[in-house]
């Protein structure tokens, strides 16, 4: 019960946060002074558009990936607690309340 998808939260978590580090390392390797080993001087070179490219994808799969989880997770909370109260119906009050909850939650 829920179990199996927890540990993709943790791979989604941890996608999301080595791309940002991915990303804040770019920064800084490309906004301070030159690198003694580097062939560019700060501030006048950009990143390799496929370093932010690969980078800032990996982040958006990470958000993808956590947002999938949680709504099937509350898909499954929902449905039980449906069951557990005598209904069938497949879309309750209670769990279109949660999935507008967790959509609200994500634009904020």
């Amino acid at each position: 019960r829920g179990q199996p998808r927890k540990p993709y939260l943790f791979v989604g978590a941890a996608l999301g946060m080595l791309a940002w580090l991915g990303l804040a390392w770019l920064a800084l390797q490309y906004a301070t002074g030159p690198h003694p080993s580097s062939s560019h001087t700060a501030g006048t070179t950009l990143p390799p558009y496929w370093q932010l490219l690969a980078l800032l994808t990996l982040s958006n799969l990470s958000t993808a990936l956590s947002d999938v989880v949680v709504d099937a997770m509350v898909a499954e909370r929902a449905g039980e607690v449906a069951r557990s109260e005598g209904s069938t119906d497949t879309g309750t009050e209670g769990e279109n309340a949660l999935q507008s909850l967790c959509w609200g939650s994500l634009s904020v």
